[in-house]
């Protein structure tokens, strides 16, 4: 019987045992996905989308396509194919992230009318200009172009189809297209040109975001970028969570090594007094001038119609418009209309400082008529103006007749140097300010609030000049 029993044992023991079922790779990797914070695996998509491997907005879910994406990135970039998220990826996702996302520094823009944020890559220098229907930046070199306008009575598939077919007949090839019921967007190429148009449903009309960039701008990586735009467009709109701009990888967060010594510093001669002008735009203290007005300051002080003056806060520069935004404790007298669109030939106005020994607080008024819708060397941010100017001028407001600023004094006599180098001719009476629409641009931009134009009327001119005095400031800068 033990004999038995043994002989039994021995050949249980001695069946083949079968091997468990294999881990599922994918199953691993969905299980570590799952376990990320919410806003960790949405910046893991923003990453990936980045470094060109995801080309869809960054939401918390897992997927098949999203499990090959990883695993694609990680075999390609030297690391174990898995296709799971774990610190090794992340790192470097982020360390390679890090110069696209400085590249582009995007900041967060709500459209105008409707509110929707988006991410505008204005590290790109591109410049602001508002419209009827919205924002279009533009960069200078002409190399990019953004729109983000909201179009009424727009059928969504009517408009698709009017797209592609527009790129076909124009020759050009589909690189993507997309329809649903409440979006539809389009990737295409056609003679030098790319072009990503993404259309969102908001009754009664629709959010129309396109980007427009040069082929021979490979450089910038836009296809990424439109990706990235059109994702946080979708979130704004649905309300569904989305990366926060703060936590983007940028250069600074990276480790450079040991701390080198730092070099000696150079004392730094003493800024001499400058003054220029400004104007409010709202009723909370918002001060716009020129850029160079007000850097580099230690101190800016803000006055009004001979009251004493105070001191002002520098929230917000932007060198390619030469345009600063202060904050003040001032309880404005009035605050300006902004008007947009101007025409060749246009009356206005422009409310200067006196030369002394007038006192800067005083203010002037210059009349003439715009010139050309152009500065120095075909410069488009610029009008060219007869009114007369001077330095401490720059950052004044320009009126139409009706009252509405339409340009910022900018340029005087030095604008006058570059364009007798560049033509040899001397104008006559030139002067130039910046364009009302990159500064409602500017203004939206850092989200402050203003008013557009409402006023179509002709003021008298005492009227006007009652009016600019409510709202023009003194700046001064030591």
């Amino acid at each position: 019987m033990r004999a038995l029993v043994a002989v039994v044992l021995l050949m249980v023991w001695s069946l083949p045992v079968a091997a468990a079922p294999p881990t599922s790779s994918y199953a691993v990797a969905a299980r570590a996905f799952s376990r990320l914070p919410i806003s960790e695996r949405l910046k893991v998509k923003v990453l990936l989308t980045a470094a060109g491997y995801w080309p869809a907005a960054a939401d918390a879910s897992f997927s098949r396509q999203f499990f090959e994406a990883t695993a694609q990135y990680q075999s390609d970039n030297a690391l174990p194919a898995t296709g799971a998220v774990d610190e090794d990826l992340r790192a470097r996702l982020f360390r390679a992230g890090a110069p696209l996302f400085e590249m582009w520094g995007f900041r967060a823009i709500p459209h105008p009318s409707r509110g929707y944020k988006i991410w505008a890559p204005m590290a790109l220098g591109l410049l602001a200009e508002r419209d009827k229907d919205g924002l279009t930046w533009r960069d200078p070199a002409k190399r990019v172009w953004l729109t983000y306008d909201y179009l009424r009575d727009v059928n969504l598939a009517a408009a698709y189809k009017s797209v592609v077919d527009k790129v076909i007949a124009d020759g050009g090839q589909i690189v993507s297209k997309v329809l649903t019921e409440d979006f539809f967007s389009v990737s295409s190429r056609s003679n030098g040109l790319d072009s990503f148009i993404r259309c969102q449903s908001d009754r009664p009309g629709v959010i129309w975001l396109s980007l427009f960039w040069l082929e021979s701008a490979a450089d910038l990586h836009l296809e990424r970028a439109a990706t990235l735009i059109a994702g946080s467009l979708s979130s704004s709109i649905s309300g569904a969570p989305f990366v926060d701009i703060s936590q983007l990888p940028s250069s600074a967060d990276l480790s450079v090594g040991p701390m080198a010594t730092p070099a000696p510093e150079t004392p730094q001669k003493p800024r001499e007094n400058f003054s220029g002008m400004g104007f409010f735009v709202n009723r909370e203290g918002h001060v716009v001038t020129s850029a160079h007005v007000v850097g580099p300051c230690s101190i800016i002080e803000v006055a009004q119609n001979g009251r004493p003056g105070a001191q002002a806060e520098l929230i917000a520069r932007e060198d390619a418009t030469d345009l600063a935004l202060l904050k003040t404790s001032l309880k404005p007298e009035g605050v300006v209309n902004i008007r947009s669109d101007v025409r060749l030939g246009e009356a206005i106005e422009a409310f200067a400082i006196p030369l002394p020994p007038v006192p800067l607080n005083a203010g002037g008024f210059s009349f003439g008529r715009i010139t050309g819708l152009s500065g120095v060397a075909g410069d488009d941010r610029m009008l060219q103006i007869s009114t007369p100017a001077q330095p401490g001028d720059s950052g004044g407001p320009l009126f139409d007749q009706s009252g509405n600023v339409v340009g910022v004094v900018s340029a005087g006599l030095g604008a006058v140097k570059t364009l007798v180098a560049t033509s040899g001719d001397a104008p006559q009476a030139a002067n130039f300010a910046l364009k009302g629409n990159l500064l409602a641009g500017f203004l939206d931009g850092n989200h402050i609030a203003f008013t557009a134009a409402l006023a179509s009327k002709e003021i008298s001119a005492p009227a006007l000049t009652a009016q600019a005095q409510a709202v023009s400031v003194s700046v001064s800068c030591r």
